[in-house]
């Protein structure tokens, strides 16, 4: 087998470079466009539920249930910043918190799988919460806390969406000794404008 020339390795070179160069480019041409345009902004409310970690004083499981509101403002078709408020109640216990962070969607057409970050504050006011913490527990007022997860939307309408479920777990309070791990999931609908 003979050594190739010099010239015949530039030109070998200079295709592999140019194949390189070309195939993304090529492919970004050719990506289909997202089949539905979302709007600049969207409002959500849903019901939503928060699982603890932990079982309460009477050794039961403590699932507090409420509402969802969110505000999202699309910055493009895949990213997004949201501010999320919540209220949870149960036997004994009263929660909010407020959060806000990023939003990517990691598919643009009907049906919208999405990964969110927040961060935010949360106030619980509890008699059962925290076994052998009852005297600190009763109000964790304004502690740090944020919630990481995902859920996907399907757009029902060319304005009206329906979670079909979002889950996050998030700290509450966060940064405190006595602190849990709630699992929130959630559904409901959302209006984009």
């Amino acid at each position: 087998m003979e050594m190739p020339t010099l010239a015949t390795l530039r030109h070998r070179i200079a295709l592999i470079f140019t194949a390189l160069l070309l195939a993304p480019a090529l492919s970004l041409a050719q990506a289909p466009g997202a089949s539905l345009s979302i709007p600049r902004t969207d409002l959500y409310a849903g019901f939503t539920v928060n699982v603890p970690d932990y079982k309460t004083v009477a050794g039961n499981i403590h699932a507090l249930q409420g509402y969802e509101l969110a505000f999202t403002l699309h910055l493009g078709d895949r990213f997004g910043l949201t501010a999320s408020g919540a209220e949870l109640f149960g036997s004994g216990a009263d929660q909010f918190q407020l959060t806000a962070g990023p939003r990517f969607n990691i598919l643009t057409g009907r049906f919208r799988p999405y990964a969110t970050a927040q961060l935010g504050v949360s106030n619980q006011d509890s008699d059962t919460l925290h076994p052998g913490e009852l005297s600190a527990a009763f109000s964790r007022r304004n502690a740090i806390t944020y919630r990481a997860g995902g859920g996907a939307d399907y757009q029902l309408t060319r304005r009206v969406y329906w979670r079909v479920g979002q889950w996050t777990a998030q700290p509450v309070p966060w940064a405190r000794h006595a602190s849990s791990l709630f699992q929130n999931f959630s559904t409901g609908f959302g209006y984009q404008f």
